[in-house]
């Protein structure tokens, strides 16, 4: 999906980008956080410009 298209769905439904890190492969994670809900991570491509995946990581339960 293109990259401006989710940042649009993303910041409708109240999320807000909450940091940035690298991902494999030269990708790049971002992360959302949400008032209410839990947070995303979404894997963009390298140039930022598509979003590959977004989900909410598992909790660890130990």
């Amino acid at each position: 999906m293109p990259a401006n298209e989710f940042e649009n769905l993303m910041g409708e439904a109240g999320y807000e980008r909450a940091g940035s890190g690298q991902g494999q492969a030269g990708r790049v994670k971002i992360w959302w956080s949400h008032k209410t809900y839990r947070f995303v991570e979404s894997i963009y491509s390298g140039d930022k410009n598509i979003v590959i995946t977004a989900y909410h990581p598992s909790e660890k339960t130990d």
